[in-house]
């Protein structure tokens, strides 16, 4: 065993998002911050003292993918700054309060699909959360589509979910449980990632079409 024990890198502000997906479920849950955290190792899954912490805001922009990196690159720093403080004896461990612990479970199959009767934010932060891997998924047509990006709006009559309301030859607009989303990247099953403007010069769809789940 280790003299001073083992120490794990994880990507949230610990006892906050315990689990197999806290960057993801930071994001779905539409946080404005996130972080990374040393800590020791004990038979509990992410609930070791705390050495170190590093918080980040979380911008709009943001989607698993980009966070994901911005945390590897911050993790990276702190694992040799908590080793070098440890040597130093700088550190000072410090219990978790389980009182303010969440959880980041392991993320399914099931969650990947798209239910438009969501309020459009709740569904614009899960898009972030999953994006670009392994995304969310919705129908058109009987054909299967990833989204990648949207934009929530809140100043359109509302209409029935899933349902159409807008179309441009650069903008779709999908009315959901509560305001609407605009769509724009999104890939068709078999085919590339594509902006909404570019997929819409080689696809005609009318407002008053449906997208299903």
């Amino acid at each position: 065993m280790p003299k001073l024990g083992s120490i794990n890198l994880h990507a949230s502000l610990l006892p906050e998002y315990r689990g197999a997906a806290p960057i993801q479920w930071a994001l779905m849950n539409g946080e404005k911050y996130t972080g990374v955290t040393t800590f020791f190792i004990n038979p509990k899954v992410d609930t070791g003292d705390i050495l170190l912490q590093k918080k980040i805001d979380i911008h709009d922009s943001d989607d698993f993918g980009i966070l994901s990196e911005k945390l590897s690159r911050i993790g990276a720093d702190l694992i040799i700054n908590t080793l070098e403080l440890m040597e130093e004896g700088k550190v000072q461990p410090a219990s978790q309060d389980m009182d303010l612990a969440t959880q980041a479970p392991k993320i399914s199959k099931e969650m990947t699909t798209i239910n438009w009767n969501w309020p459009a934010l709740k569904i614009h932060n899960w898009i972030r959360g999953l994006s670009p891997k392994p995304g969310m998924f919705t129908s058109l047509n009987g054909q299967r589509i990833r989204v990648f990006k949207t934009v929530v709006i809140d100043d359109l009559e509302q209409c029935i979910p899933g349902v159409v309301q807008n179309q441009s030859r650069d903008e779709l607009i999908i009315s959901t449980g509560a305001n609407h989303l605009s769509i724009i990247e999104l890939q068709q099953e078999g085919r590339k990632r594509l902006h909404i403007a570019e997929f819409l010069r080689g696809h005609t769809i009318s407002i008053g079409e449906a997208f299903t789940w």
